[in-house]
Formats: C-alpha cells, structure tokens, sequence
C-alpha cells in the first residue's frame, strides 16, 4: 500500500513533469512535429485513473515541464538591463499561469472519465463460479443473459470512449483560446506545425485551434487505445474490448486532412508561381541594424540614427518599391517636425516609400514623458504621412493593468513609460497594394491579421524587436507562431526585426527568403501582389468556428463542476442533520 502511494503521490508527479519537459521539443527550434502527435498521451493516460482533484496536479506538473522549458529565453532579460529578480519572478509566475491552463484540462478529462467502469477480473471468475453452480438448462440461460449484457457494456463503453476523444480535444482548444483571452497566445500546439504545410492549411478553416484540436484528438486516441491493450492482456477487466474505434476515427481524420491539404497548398503554390511579370511583384528592402536605442549602450542615439540612414541610402540606389525598419528603431520621440522633413525629402528624391518604427508621444506639450504609442509611420512620395498605432499591447511589458485610470503607476512600468492602444486597422497603400501593419507581438494573434485583411489588406507588414531576448529559441519562436496569420488570410506576410528572424511566408505558409538573426543588415524581398483571392473561411467566420464554442463549452463544464460540488456537499449536510436527529 505504501509503495502504490509512493508511486501515484511522488513518481507519477515526476514523470509527467519530466514528459512536459520533452514534450517542449515540438516547439522551435528543436521542432519535433511527430512528438505532438503522441507525446501528450501519458498525461492523458494517467487522467484515466484519477480524480479531478489529483488530475489538476499531474496536469500543472506537466505543463510546468513543458512551460518552463519552452519559454526559458525570458530569463535573458536579465542580460537587457531589467532587474534579474524580477526577470525570475516574473518568468516562474508566466510558466505557472500558462502550466495552470494544463493543470485545468486535466481536471475536467479526469471528471469526464468518470463513470466509464470495467469489470475487474475477479469479479468475472466470481460471476462464472456462479454460472458453474448451477444446473444445465439454468447455466444455458444465466450464461445467455450474462453475455447479452457483457456485449451491451462493451458497446456502451466503446461508444463512451469514442465521444469523449472529441471532446477532449474540445477541452484544449477551448483553454488555449481562453489562455489567448489572458494576453498570452504563444506557443499552441498548431506551432508545432509550421513547416508541416498539408497540415498547416487547416488554420484556413479553424485557425490554429483546428490544428490544435487535431493533434490532441490523435493523442486522445492513442492513449486510450493504450490503457485498453493494457486491460485486455494484463489486467484482464471485462468486456474484452478489441475494435479501437476512437483511434480509427482519428487516423481517417488525419488522412482526410493530410490529402485535402497537399492538394490545396499544390494548387495555391502553382498560382503563386505564374506571378512572374514585373507588375505583378512587389521589391521591398529590410533593415536589421542590430542596434536598437532602447538597449544598445555603447552608440548614441546620432550614432544609430546615422547607421539607419547609411543603410536606407545604400538600399535607395536599387529601386526598391518601400524600405522597412524595424520597430522602435527610431532613436527619439515622435513626432519630430525635422524628423519628417527629412524622411518626406528622402522619398520626394528617391521616389520609394518608406516605413519606420519608433514610439509616439501622446502628450508632446507635456514636459514630462509617461504615455505613449508605438507607431509605423509611413512616408510616401507627394503625400502626407500614414500612421498606424499598435493595437494588442504586451501586458506587463508596455503597459501595467489601470495605468491609465492610476497614472502614478505608470512610474513603475519596465520603460518608465506606458504604451497606449491603437484602433483599428490602418492600412498603407504601397504601390497600389493596400497594406495591413503588424507590430511584434500582433502578430500571435490572429484576430489583428484578419482585421487588417478583413479592411481591405492584401499584403501583412510585421516589424519586430527582438534583441530583448538573447536567446535564439525566442526569435524562431515569434517567427514560427507568425506563420499561421498568412495561412489564415491567404496573405503574403513580410516579417522584420532587429536581430530577429526575417523572411517572407507565402499564402501557403511556406517561408522563403529566410534571414537569421546573425545575417547581413539589408534584405531584399521580392513579393507577389495578391489576387483579390475570396476569403477563407476562417477569415469569415473567424473564432465562431471552433475556438469561441469550445471556450463556452469549457466554462459551462467549470461551472458544473462547481454546482455538483456544490450540490453534493448540501446533501451531506443534510444526511449528518438527519443523523443527529
């Protein structure tokens, strides 16, 4: 007895702990897309013998693995000038918030077992020692009757396992979008996926929360056909249940979709590949000028200003349509009337657009600076300049929760400033094709993208910047969650960022013209304009397919959880009540 709770109180904990921490594999850069497919079954295999209760603390001891490991970058903020106390407190509490979401969807699939019983082995013998005794015609019936309703269990427990795959999966999409809710949107499954293109294509029907639901639905089955072949050869249990409905269901399902998708991203590529006139492509210039005005201690504001000009100068001489900086790499506040100037004369000579990022002052007659916006500003010959103000802000990162309504906390914030949000999309028209901005953190979330495509976009900017963290696991991380919002739009997607990863993904998903952190600080990209395509139907519909109906699933199941706990502990107190009485 002792030695079984040593197992299920200690071992168990650790092992799925230590699976979380190799189930982070399937995240860049290590990118394991086949350990998805299987490597959350132990969790969901041990959820088979446990109570709620017990199953929300295997589920937070997985997901601490895999949180822990998979955003262990964040520490390398304590390289970047940030407290490092702070930088560690902040990460335990980000990987233990993200690991709670987990701990939650163990709960509820260990509830959900719940009342799926076997009949153990002994119980079996004890029933045929039963049948034994009794005489011929008698044991002709009983044994009828007894394998009537052995048949009738079986089927209703082949039955039970099978529902519960899809809503299994229902459970996880339901708590990664609340987790996308929370601020936080990074890392699903379907990341896991992104050089998979057949598989990635399903992002255009259900966004990521259909890739993800795929993947988990797939675990779902293998781990019940596991503990079945367990029951069926060690443990004996009755009915004997051989048919493995559920992981059938799963397989047909991947090959439904791993066909549908080769035969739509090969249909997508060959439109892409007649876009060979020079009408019909876009050149745009990228800078990464691995300085950035925030961080780098050792050049001045003049020397990274002058570092940004020098390479803007050199790239005008090659007829570029538009030249991108990163974000936030103008070295001053905006706006600035000689700043403009500048920019306006430049493009006047050179006649090519422009786009920079830096961080706006919402109050430039204020004497002190404590609010702001980070801006794209675009700049283009014989016009006024563009703006577009970022609209999804980091958390804890560009802004404190009621900054605005308390300003005296804007003083503690990481910038000593805040950052303020944007509305709306505001699109930029270069060369005639109307472009949709992204900044940094925008673009892990899918709803920006579609807005900017649903308001005309035929083209997605996403300028980034990266050297907060040191680490490479971060920049292709960013990079890799990005890839869906092509995918989902059908839009050609451009990413820049200061010691980021750089490239061009391709409506299809696939990412060409890739630049890492390390490589020269001009790119060139050469972009097909995209056909006024008809949207997909994750751009119609958007979350309403499978995110937003899952998430109400799962707050309904919480909310039953709490009325049966709620109910059973009345029904006690009145049982101990009439006892006394």
């Amino acid at each position: 007895m002792k030695k079984e709770k040593f197992l299920k109180k200690i071992v168990l904990p650790i092992f799925l702990l230590v699976c979380g921490l190799v189930y982070s594999f399937i995240c860049p850069p290590y990118s394991q897309y086949d350990l998805a497919w299987f490597g959350l079954a132990p969790l969901l295999i041990a959820l088979r013998f446990c109570r709620p209760r017990n199953g929300f603390l295997l589920g937070l001891c997985f997901g601490s693995g895999f949180w822990f490991a998979s955003i262990f970058w964040f520490l390398s903020l304590g390289n970047k000038g940030c407290p490092f106390f702070l930088v560690v407190i902040s990460y335990v509490l980000l990987a233990l918030a993200c690991a709670a979401f987990t701990g939650v969807f163990a709960m509820l699939v260990s509830r959900l077992w719940q009342g799926v019983t076997y009949i153990s082995y002994d119980k079996y013998l004890e029933e045929q020692d039963r049948l034994d005794d009794l005489d011929d015609r008698e044991y002709e019936r009983e044994s009828k009757k007894y394998d009537l309703q052995m048949r009738a269990l079986g089927r209703k427990i082949a039955f039970a396992e099978t529902w519960r795959v899809p809503v299994i999966a229902l459970i996880w999409v339901g708590l990664e979008y609340l987790r996308e809710l929370a601020g936080f949107s990074w890392n699903t499954l379907a990341v896991s996926q992104y050089k998979i293109y057949p598989v990635a294509q399903l992002s255009a029907i259900g966004g990521t929360a259909a890739i993800s639901f795929m993947i988990v639905a797939v675990n779902a089955g293998i781990a019940g056909t596991a503990v079945r072949i367990w029951r069926l050869l060690y443990s004996h249990e009755y009915p004997r249940i051989k048919r493995h409905f559920d992981l059938w269901l799963v397989l047909i399902l991947v090959l439904v979709v791993m066909v549908s998708g080769v035969k739509r991203y090969k249909t997508l590529e060959k439109e892409i590949q007649y876009l060979d006139s020079p009408d019909e492509l876009l050149l745009v210039g990228a800078i990464n000028n691995h300085d950035t005005p925030y961080l780098q201690e050792q050049l001045s504001s003049v020397d990274i200003f002058n570092n940004l000009l020098n390479s803007t100068y050199e790239m005008s001489t090659n007829r570029f349509d538009v030249i991108i900086w990163p974000e936030t790499s103008v070295p001053f506040l905006l706006p600035e009337e000689r700043f403009d100037n500048l920019m306006t004369e430049f493009v006047n000579k050179g006649n090519f657009q422009i786009i920079v990022g830096g961080v706006e002052n919402v109050n430039p007659s204020s004497e002190k600076f404590d609010l702001g916006y980070n801006v794209s500003y675009f700049y283009s010959p014989n016009e006024e300049k563009s703006i577009y103000r970022k609209r999804h802000l980091v958390p804890f990162g560009e802004y404190l929760p009621l900054d605005e309504t308390i300003p005296f906390i804007r003083n503690f914030a990481p910038f000593g400033y805040s950052v303020c949000a944007g509305n709306g999309a505001q699109l930029f028209n270069i060369k005639g094709v109307e472009t949709g901005m992204l900044i940094c953190f925008e673009d892990t979330f899918s709803w920006t993208a579609r807005e900017s495509v649903n308001s005309g976009a035929r083209l997605l900017i996403s300028h980034s910047n990266d050297m907060w963290f040191d680490m490479l696991s971060e920049k292709i991380q960013h990079h890799a969650n990005a890839v869906f919002r092509a995918i989902e739009t059908r839009t050609p997607l451009i990413r820049v960022s200061n010691e980021g990863y750089m490239g061009l993904v391709l409506p299809t998903g696939r990412i060409v013209q890739l630049y890492s952190p390390s490589d020269d600080t001009l790119r060139e990209y050469v972009i097909p304009r995209s056909k006024n395509a008809a949207p997909t139907l994750y751009m119609r519909l958007g979350n309403w397919i499978l995110a937003i109906p899952a998430a109400i699933f799962v707050c309904g199941f919480i909310g039953f959880l709490f009325y049966e706990r709620y109910k059973n502990k009345r029904l006690s107190e009145i049982e101990k009540k009439d006892i006394k009485e």
